[in-house]
């Protein structure tokens, strides 16, 4: 009887038990960035693709699938960005709670301009406007409260730091685009559209109008004759297109070249990726425009 009142009386004094956090699951780096930020030092997130590879087609490892099986929660950008996750998702994940940003309100979605991987009519890739992120954050915060109730303040209160930090960084990023809304460029793919219209930059055309398919010579023709007539200043490549392309285009003409991308290619996943990709994307803007 005294063993059994001294475990009692232990039980009593350590108190309830901590709430355990859910694991969760992401796809993307800048949504794991998000996530990472709100989340806090409660814990990290899972990453499903990886910042090297393309969210378009990209194929899960066993050891991913494995993860989402075992996830608590599971953020996205949601089925616009990767319709082919959606199937893997209902098989191992389907009771598991999930919140699709694109699907968030808030915000105003832009439509597509042609890119034929996206069949929503959406462009999926709003994470490149901060002010769309900082309404995520809120989404983010409300989706792990609701999963992790005691720890929900802590959600809220890390969303409001990371939207108070967002509105910083796109001050400054809009402060160092702003002498460049009047000058045309050439993108890899049509992915920066949200990017483009948060600081006023005019596209003048694409390499790639579907993701992963190579241009044929009569668009390459088209192109280069909006580079030589002086339509597009700059003829932007990333990891898929390459420079070569780019300096295809550009042959001949005043047009600088520069690589681009928008997921955050290189840079450690983690709560810092999301700043670091927007500055990086800025800097590479301003070095080709400018």
């Amino acid at each position: 009887m005294r063993n059994i009142s001294i475990l009692a009386a232990l039980a009593l004094l350590a108190g309830p038990a901590a709430a355990e956090v859910p694991v969760v699951m992401t796809d993307i780096a800048p949504i794991h960035s998000l996530v990472a930020q709100v989340m806090g030092d409660l814990g990290a997130p899972g990453l499903l693709i990886p910042p090297d590879a393309t969210p378009h087609d990209f194929a899960l490892r066993p050891s991913d699938v494995g993860s989402l099986a075992q996830a608590g929660l599971v953020i996205l950008a949601g089925p616009a960005l990767t319709p082919w996750l959606d199937e893997t998702l209902a098989a191992v994940a389907g009771e598991t709670p999930r919140l699709d940003l694109l699907a968030t309100g808030g915000w105003q979605p832009l439509a597509l301009r042609g890119d034929a991987d996206h069949g929503d009519g959406t462009d999926p890739h709003a994470w490149l406007d901060p002010r769309i992120a900082a309404v995520w954050l809120a989404e983010i915060a409300r989706t792990l409260a609701e999963a992790d109730p005691e720890h929900g303040d802590v959600y809220r209160n890390n969303a409001q730091t990371a939207a108070r930090d967002l509105a910083i960084l796109d001050a400054e990023l809009a402060a160092q685009l702003a002498p460049f809304s009047g000058r045309a460029f050439i993108l890899p793919h049509d992915g920066y559209q949200y990017f483009e219209a948060r600081h006023g930059l005019g596209m003048a055309g694409v390499i790639s109008t579907v993701d992963g398919v190579a241009p044929g010579p009569a668009h390459i023709a088209e192109l280069r004759e909006a580079v030589q007539a002086g339509r597009a200043v700059c003829v932007f490549s990333d990891l898929e297109t390459g420079p070569a392309l780019a300096d295809l285009i550009r042959e001949g003409s005043p047009a600088r070249t520069a690589t681009i991308d928008g997921v955050g290619i290189g840079l450690e996943p983690g709560p810092e990726l999301y700043a670091r990709m927007l500055r990086r994307l800025a800097d590479a803007m301003e070095g080709c425009l400018g």
